[in-house]
């Protein structure tokens, strides 16, 4: 008796896992062909302006050269492809950081700077709010950069003409329910809000609002963010728009008791 009774359930232990498997089997291809979907929509478009700039140029009796103009359009639309590959890249390989005493003001600043001629041919206001000592943290400079980069880009995707993208920094001050002192990092825009069907999964894979896009993005901040020991969370804000907060531990650059930290 007692050994049927083990057998049946032998049996049914072993249909579990098999449906288990089955379940996963299931949702790494789907994940591979929402992937594959982006991608290819990501990627053709600039192909097809890349093929119709080149059958341009060889069309006629007599096949002309490219124009400066085509010439900075097909670069773009190389540029774009690139983007869309190393995204892919980046969640399918991370990498750890290499962490060393880094200043995030100097990252914030450099970040502003590689987006500024995009926000100003868009006609969005880009503002960046730093205090005026160091905020000296271990990190990896160059992945909180691409952190921050990635967030600007997503708000100046959603920003319409005439609105505004801000950048900035604060702390280190404590967290409820968190030790030591954390650095808050954060991008605030002027756009429609985080889309309401999407809530807390807005960091997961595959998860976009976007016509374009993989969906990796965000996914590759938070496991950056997480790399190095911190928290990213996003928010509506109370005007309006949308905030994304990135909140990383550090040690204070001098003394607590300072002069309060201005805005510059």
């Amino acid at each position: 008796m007692l050994q049927r009774i083990a057998r049946e359930i032998g049996t049914l232990v072993e249909r579990l896992q098999h449906s288990q498997r089955e379940v996963l089997r299931g949702a790494q291809l789907a994940a591979v062909g929402q992937l594959a979907a982006g991608l290819a929509h990501e990627q053709r478009n600039p192909l097809t302006a890349m093929k119709i700039l080149v059958q341009s140029a060889r069309s006629g009796p007599a096949p002309q050269g490219l124009s400066g103009r085509d010439l900075e359009v097909l670069e773009e639309e190389i540029t774009r492809l690139e983007g869309s590959i190393r995204t892919v890249l980046d969640f399918a390989r991370p990498s750890d950081p290499e962490k060393a005493p880094v200043d995030a003001r100097g990252v914030v600043e450099q970040t502003v700077c590689l987006i500024a001629a995009r926000a100003q041919r868009q006609g969005v206001r880009l503002g960046c709010e730093l205090p005026a000592r160091p905020l000296v943290l271990e990190a990896d400079p160059g992945q909180l950069r691409q952190v921050l980069l990635n967030l600007l880009v997503n708000a100046l995707d959603v920003v319409p003409l005439g609105g505004s993208v801000r950048v900035g920094a604060d702390g280190p001050a404590p967290r409820p329910g968190r030790p030591g002192r954390w650095l808050a990092l954060w991008v605030a825009d002027t756009g429609p809000g985080l889309p309401a069907d999407v809530g807390d999964r807005i960091f997961d894979p595959f998860v976009t609002s976007k016509e374009t896009g993989t969906g990796l993005g965000l996914s590759i901040c938070r496991r950056i963010v997480e790399a190095h020991g911190g928290e990213i969370g996003a928010a509506n804000g109370p005007g309006g728009g949308a905030v994304f907060t990135v909140h990383l531990p550090c040690e204070p650059a001098g003394d607590d008791d300072g002069d309060a930290a201005g805005r510059r």
